[in-house]
C-alpha cells in the first residue's frame, strides 16, 4: 500500500499505535504527516522520528493543512481514532483509508457518506488482527 515517497497520513499519531505507524511508514520511505494535539514535547518527539509534517487536529482547517502539505493529500490514511470523513477528505484520488480503531469516538462509530469514497476513487479497509478470532 505504501509508494515509494508517497505522503502517509497518521491519526493518532502520538499514541503507541501511531509512534509504530510513523516508524514503519518512514522505514518504507513514506514522508508522513502526523495528526497530533498542541503538546511541544509531542510535537519534538515525531519530528526527532522522522515525520515530516506535524498537523493539530485542534486547528479548525487540519484537513486543507493536510492537503496543502502533501501538494494535494496522502496517499494512505492510517486511522486509529476513527476519522474516516476526514482521512478521505486528506486523501487524493485512488487513495487508501485504513482503519484500525476508534478510540477517539467513544465507541461511537461514523457513518461514511459513499458518495465521498466514490468521487475520491479511495479504498477503505477494516484492519483487525486478534489472536481470539477465527481464521478463515
Amino acid at each position: 500500500l505504501i509508494r515509494k515517497l508517497a505522503w502517509v497520513l497518521v491519526t493518532g499519531a502520538t499514541g503507541g499505535l501511531g509512534i509504530m505507524a510513523c516508524q514503519i511508514a518512514r522505514a518504507l520511505g513514506a514522508k508522513v504527516v502526523a495528526l497530533a494535539g498542541d503538546d511541544e514535547s509531542k510535537v519534538g518527539m515525531l519530528k526527532e522520528l522522522g515525520v515530516e509534517e506535524v498537523v493539530s487536529y485542534t486547528a479548525k482547517d487540519w484537513e486543507t493543512q493536510v492537503l496543502q502539505v502533501t501538494g494535494g493529500g496522502v496517499h494512505l490514511v492510517y486511522d486509529a481514532v476513527g476519522m474516516i470523513e476526514s482521512g478521505l477528505k486528506c486523501c487524493r484520488f485512488g487513495g487508501t483509508v485504513v482503519i484500525v480503531g476508534f478510540v477517539g469516538r467513544g465507541g461511537d462509530i461514523e457513518k461514511v457518506r459513499a458518495n465521498r469514497i466514490l468521487l475520491k476513487g479511495a479504498g477503505v479497509v477494516g484492519y483487525v488482527r486478534c489472536s481470539i478470532l477465527p481464521r478463515y
